[in-house]
């Protein structure tokens, strides 16, 4: 006898948790959903290396979005700077840098090496990576957005390393979530 054969396994997409916003929001491939919930954005002054300009703390609730399951790879930018969206990546080009941290710093850019297509973009500006995000219909997150998506990314962490510690999981099978 012969094993049925299973069912294909739907792509995965993400849910949203409350059914007001499940029938708008459904994110891309390779991208997932960040919910709405409050969070504490900001910092104190001197604690942790804040400065004043990063508060004073406040509670902040943002609407359901999507951002990138990962960075950006070197490949992903490079077909992007080959349709003609974005443009070349080779040196560090920030204001107010000299020119010797410059040339320092720009030897560290992953974009100009061959062996590195699957590295995370770097040595990109502002200017550049927004217009990577506009190529892909897309934009760069807010600084709300980034907050909370790091905020919800170490929590994940943090519960998957406490799994793994309780024997709930393997190490490995952690890793890949």
């Amino acid at each position: 006898a012969t094993a049925p054969t299973p069912a294909p396994t739907p792509t995965p997409v993400a849910t949203p948790a409350s059914p007001a916003t499940s029938d708008a929001l459904r994110c891309p491939d390779g991208m997932v959903m960040v919910q709405p919930r409050p969070f504490m954005m900001g910092a104190v002054a001197g604690q942790g290396g804040a400065t004043a300009a990063e508060g004073p703390p406040h509670r902040v609730t943002l609407s359901p979005y999507c951002i990138d399951r990962t960075e950006v790879t070197v490949r992903q930018y490079r077909e992007c700077v080959q349709s003609g969206a974005c443009t070349v990546y080779s040196t560090v080009n920030f204001p107010g840098l000299s020119v010797a941290d410059a040339q320092f710093f720009s030897q560290f850019c992953n974009g100009a090496r061959n062996d590195r297509d699957l590295h995370p973009m770097n040595c990109v500006d502002h200017a550049q990576a927004a217009a990577y995000c506009r190529s892909r219909g897309g934009s760069l997150p807010t600084e709300a957005q980034w907050e909370l998506a790091v905020v919800v990314g170490d929590t994940v962490a943090r519960a998957g390393a406490l799994r793994v510690a309780r024997g709930e999981v393997s190490s490995r099978r952690a890793r890949r979530r």
